[in-house]
């Protein structure tokens, strides 16, 4: 999942929209069970077949530790899938961090659900409103 819904750069201004950590934790689980669903195992199970170097950057992917793990017998799918889901979590965390302390003039539009095309009029009058009147 990615993070940053929209960036719009301008010049030198940007907007972000980020939604409430609730709604981007929610998303960032049912991403990790959906990709699961999709072949996640199946992936880790082949690179890990490959007999890569953990010090590879897929390696070191969020969900590589973990799903090798359940793969391995280590632990079992429920506790693989959780702690793949805590990982997601946490390097969101680290992105939504990043960006609210790399964009500290931040004028906030707070959208409550998922990004859909059904917000682009009220992202677009935030941007008239916000970056287009001066009056940052």
């Amino acid at each position: 999942m990615t993070l940053v819904v929209l960036v719009i750069l301008a010049a030198l201004w940007a907007v972000v929209l980020l939604p409430p950590r609730d709604v981007l934790y929610a998303a960032c689980d049912a991403r990790v069970l959906a990709m699961v669903e999709l072949g996640a195992a199946d992936e880790v199970r082949a690179l890990l077949a490959r007999g890569m170097s953990p010090a590879l950057p897929a390696m070191k992917a969020v969900g590589m530790r973990e799903l090798g793990a359940w793969i391995a017998g280590q632990t079992d799918r429920a506790k693989a899938l959780a702690a793949t889901q805590q990982e997601t979590r946490r390097y969101a965390k680290r992105q939504y961090t990043w960006l609210r302390h790399r964009m500290t003039d931040l004028r906030r539009l707070t959208v409550d659900a998922q990004f859909s095309e059904s917000f682009l009029p009220e992202i677009f009058a935030f941007i008239r409103r916000e970056l287009l009147t001066g009056k940052i």
